[in-house]
């Protein structure tokens, strides 16, 4: 595997969204913060290729070069190429979120997209192609009814790039890594500022459940469900995190939200996607 070398340069000044951000290593033994600046913000998901490792730098610094062919940020990482080895990569795509009646046009950064003819699908359905250039790639987001993250892979004679965590559909729930047993974590509830939501725990998934006039639907075991107190997001951003104590995990919870919100993209209201830890 060749190596493509990013250097994160121009850290302020450039009007894009800052943020701190970790790269874990092949061998998930470690990790180190790096800033990247950026279109918008990109903040979590997973970018591969079968050509590229990535070692990043901040600045002149090189923290120990670490490489790995997948690093964990959603709607990826924009950074300046020092080096291009042969094959395709995407490295971002913006804007991040999206609402369940969006058809946004979607920018795919990174490197040698539009070698051949470039095809997308997210979550697996095929997303137009509006204008392609060797760095970025414009696509039409299809519909993509269900909340949560959805991956988008693009293909062209040299191969295949993808981002696991490349456009979230709101209103979501998700954790910035795997929750896992004695380790605290947060659980993530995005949607709209002013959104009201009222969240649910369950010891079991289900059928999913229409419940009119709400989008998407309950994909708890409706005997099981316990219904806690609701809240409301006050951050500009959409953004509440819940901390969860380092606890043990003796079974699986399910948990699910119904938000309740103005946001002509999901209103009068939609239930998130299902998470469980």
């Amino acid at each position: 595997m060749k190596t493509l070398y990013i250097s994160l340069v121009a850290l302020v000044g450039l009007g894009g969204a800052l943020s701190a951000q970790t790269i874990t290593d092949s061998s998930g033994s470690s990790s180190v913060n790096y800033f990247s600046e950026s279109k918008g913000h990109a903040d979590g998901g997973s970018s591969s290729s079968t050509t590229f490792a990535l070692t990043a730098t901040v600045g002149q610094h090189e923290p120990g070069k670490r490489k790995s062919a997948t690093y964990y940020l959603s709607g990826g990482f924009i950074g300046t190429l020092d080096a291009v080895s042969a094959g395709a990569w995407i490295t971002s795509a913006f804007p991040t979120f999206h609402t369940p009646r969006s058809t946004n046009l979607i920018w795919l950064t990174g490197t040698r997209l539009n070698v051949g003819t470039p095809t997308v699908t997210i979550s697996g359905k095929p997303a137009s192609v509006i204008a392609s250039s060797p760095t970025d790639v414009a696509v039409r987001l299809p519909t993509l009814p269900d909340p949560g993250w959805h991956s988008i892979a693009l293909t062209n004679s040299l191969g295949t790039t993808s981002i696991e965590r490349g456009a979230g559909v709101l209103p979501m729930l998700y954790t910035d890594g795997a929750a896992a047993s004695n380790v605290p974590f947060d659980l993530v509830f995005k949607g709209t500022k002013n959104d009201s939501v009222i969240w649910a725990l369950g010891f079991n998934s289900g059928p999913k459940i229409p419940i009119a006039p709400y989008l998407h639907g309950l994909t708890l075991n409706a005997s099981f469900v316990k219904i806690l107190p609701s809240f409301q997001i006050t951050d500009a951003s959409g953004e509440f995190r819940l901390p969860i104590p380092s606890v043990p995990f003796v079974f699986t919870i399910y948990c699910q939200s119904l938000f309740i919100t103005t946001n002509p993209g999901y209103s009068p209201g939609s239930f998130s996607n299902r998470v469980s830890f």
